[in-house]
C-alpha cells in the first residue's frame, strides 16, 4: 500500500512538473511575439499562462513538503520509491539554505536570457 501510494505521488509530481515547464514556456514564448501583433493586451493571456503554471509549481511544492523533499537527491531517491539514510540527509538539509538561492538565481538568468532573445528576435 505504501509504494502504491508513494508511486502515485511520483506520478503527480511527474505531470505536475511537465505542466509546469510547459505552461512557463508557452507564457514566457508568446509574450513578444502577441506583444507585436495585439498589444500591451496581450500581458493578459501570458499572465494566465503564467498563473496556471504557478498552481502546478504549487501543487509541487505541498508533495515535497508532504514527503519532506527539497534537494535533487531527494527527489530522485523519492521518485524511484526509495529515502536517503541519516547521514545524507543531514548532509542535504545543509545544502538547502545555499541551494534555494542558486536556484532562483538561475531560474532568473535563464529567463531573462530568453526574454532577451524573444527582444531581439521580434523588435
Amino acid at each position: 500500500m505504501k509504494v502504491e501510494i508513494n508511486s502515485e505521488e511520483v506520478k503527480k509530481t511527474k505531470l505536475y512538473s511537465l505542466m509546469m515547464l510547459i505552461l512557463f514556456l508557452l507564457s514566457v514564448g508568446a509574450l513578444f511575439p502577441l506583444l507585436k501583433f495585439i498589444g500591451f493586451y496581450a500581458i493578459i493571456p501570458c499572465f494566465g499562462l503564467w498563473l496556471s503554471a504557478m498552481i502546478f509549481a504549487i501543487k509541487i511544492e505541498q508533495i515535497k513538503k508532504n514527503h519532506n523533499i527539497q534537494s535533487y537527491k531527494e527527489i530522485v531517491a523519492f521518485t524511484e520509491g526509495k529515502r536517503l539514510d541519516e547521514l545524507k540527509q543531514i548532509e542535504e538539509n545543509a545544502k538547502r539554505p545555499y541551494q534555494k538561492i542558486l536556484s532562483v538565481l538561475f531560474t532568473v538568468f535563464i529567463t531573462v536570457f530568453i526574454c532577451g532573445f524573444m527582444y531581439i528576435i521580434f523588435r
